[in-house]
């Protein structure tokens, strides 16, 4: 009605005609980038609105369709630039509309619009197909009571389902947005076909790797959780816990937490740790002049201990082996403990410690007081040998074991000395010693503070 007006009011003015056209082109291209911006400013009022109402609809206590809406929220700034592209796409035919050269193009903006609408419900359809595998996962554990593996075992599966509704789900849109343009399903399928014989003939490797993982989920090799080491016997190996199984590749986690991606058919040889138990290796390196027996007890007591202070962790008590290498300088001792699924690394570092706390104690023992001081009521009355007890005696041949090899007692020496049967080692080694004795009595003398006699 306004453009015809404006024509009648110009044609009274006796304007040409071209300048009438003109003038009808300018306001109609002007009108409608005028309700476009207004509607382009709007979209983002009604979008906030719209969620605040949703949010506010999904935190009731009942249970509704609406309380699934957090899943769908991130879908709303996708929803808001569907919309203005939209609204910029049908501006666009309109300006079309009003010149000829172009006005071709306006039909097409319908099939334009019609793609962001299926690319935004195929987006809406992966996320209700994320939350339908992840909703019946947890009915299915809550009712049923499944044990720790099943629910291992589902946490395997589950991305797999969801990729593949995913995959499903843009096949379709992608059928949907070819008959848009009045492509023949038929046609659509036949080539799809033809493309996949020629696809499965080029990427042979990717159609390896898919068969494979398949095998790999549904033998249960391994899951999501579990500590692996992988890799044919003639590469490197890769270790670490299984985060991601995927059609073609299988996500590790190394210890020192660079994420690697194994291809599944190169995946090669399979050791996990984390089935029924593993055992927590560690080898022991120490003097060889020491005595066996005692450092089997010795161990195996440290070993007892830790599974009293770490039951979660460990089944069984450390057990000695027996030697694993000897040398002149060194023997090796083996010895493995029983442990959880996954514990084995924790357990190895808790029994190093363990060890070397015990091996430090008996140092300190080794490292104790020798001599006695008898005092009298005028000072120092005599300086003799410090008898050792019994629990040092007992522990002298462990703490040799441990790799502080014993030295022969002061007394030995002087009487070698004095018998004349000391070579020049043992004079020198007497002469230390009767300086460290010299320096024992001036340090008592200092902290007595009584006159030498």
């Amino acid at each position: 009605m306004l453009l015809q007006f404006k024509s009648l009011y110009l044609r009274l003015l006796h304007f040409p005609e071209k300048a009438i056209a003109l003038a009808d082109w300018f306001l109609g291209i002007s009108i409608t980038l005028l309700l476009s911006t207004i509607v382009v400013r709007t979209i983002p009022i009604f979008v906030s609105t719209l969620d605040a109402t949703l949010s506010d609809a999904s935190t009731s206590t009942a249970r509704t369709p609406l309380s699934f809406y957090p899943k769908f929220r991130s879908l709303i700034p996708l929803f808001e630039q569907c919309l203005k592209l939209t609204c910029y796409i049908g501006t666009a035919g309109l300006i079309c509309q009003y010149s000829a050269p172009v006005k071709w193009l306006s039909p097409y903006t319908k099939q334009v619009i019609g793609i962001i609408v299926v690319y935004f419900l195929s987006q809406v359809a992966v996320e209700l197909s994320r939350l339908i595998v992840d909703q019946w996962g947890t009915t299915r554990s809550s009712q049923l009571g499944i044990c720790e593996v099943e629910q291992q075992r589902w946490k395997t599966l589950a991305p797999l389902f969801k990729n593949c509704f995913k995959y499903l789900i843009y096949f379709g849109s992608v059928v949907c947005i070819l008959g848009l343009f009045e492509v023949s399903i038929l046609l659509i399928l036949s080539s799809f076909s033809i493309l996949g014989a020629a696809f499965s003939l080029g990427a042979q490797n990717l159609v390896q790797d898919a068969i494979s993982g398949l095998i790999i989920l549904f033998d249960n090799t391994y899951a999501v959780g579990d500590y692996i080491k992988v890799g044919r016997l003639e590469e490197r190996s890769i270790e670490g816990l299984v985060e991601t199984i995927e059609l073609r590749t299988t996500h590790i986690r190394h210890p020192n937490g660079q994420l690697q991606l194994v291809r599944n058919s190169t995946v090669g040889s399979v050791v996990n740790y984390s089935k029924q138990y593993a055992y927590a290796t560690v080898n022991v390196t120490l003097d060889p002049q020491g005595n066996l027996e005692n450092i089997y007890t010795l161990i195996e007591e440290v070993g007892r201990s830790l599974k009293q202070q770490y039951p979660e962790s460990v089944m069984e008590a450390s057990q000695v082996d027996g030697l694993e290498s000897i040398s002149m300088h060194a023997v090796v001792i083996r010895t493995t403990t029983k442990v959880y699924p996954g514990q084995h690394q924790y357990t190895q570092r808790l029994l190093r410690q363990r060890l070397k706390e015990r091996f430090e104690l008996l140092n300190q023992e080794q490292q104790a007081k020798k001599y006695a001081v008898h005092l009298s009521e005028d000072g120092i009355k005599s300086l003799s040998m410090a008898e050792q007890p019994l629990r040092h005696r007992q522990t002298n041949e462990t703490e040799q074991s441990v790799g502080y090899s014993s030295q022969p007692s002061d007394s030995s020496i002087f009487d070698s000395v004095m018998q004349g049967q000391a070579n020049p080692k043992m004079k020198r080694q007497a002469l230390r010693s009767r300086l460290k004795l010299d320096s024992l009595i001036q340090r008592v003398w200092h902290l007595l503070k009584l006159p030498r006699k």
